[in-house]
């Protein structure tokens, strides 16, 4: 699981992996190409926040969520941006290995 949280401050992201036979998650620095992943885009701020990743584009209200799932079979860095706010602290980039 990859969560994606909206600020009015900034963008940021944490990556939530499974252990195997266990209900227990950890975290992790990157994806491994091949994983399947499931996004949660969750909006903290007090004012509406677009995002876009991947070729998906969301409009959120504040304390809202949107989520999408996605193979990751290619290798690489992918961006990430907020539709509606200008600067670096609202844009990224997603590795993955």
């Amino acid at each position: 699981m990859v969560y994606f949280v909206i600020t009015d401050q900034n963008i940021a992201y944490e990556i939530l992996r499974s252990a195997v036979g266990s209900s227990e998650q950890y975290l992790e620095k990157y994806v491994l190409r091949g994983d399947f992943a499931k996004f949660i885009v969750i909006n903290r701020g007090k004012k509406p926040h677009g995002f876009a990743f991947l070729g998906k584009t969301f409009a959120l209200s504040p304390g809202r969520r949107a989520h999408f799932s996605r193979a990751l079979l290619v290798r690489g860095v992918f961006p990430y941006r907020s539709t509606t706010d200008p600067g670096k602290a609202f844009r990224g980039k997603f590795p993955v290995y």
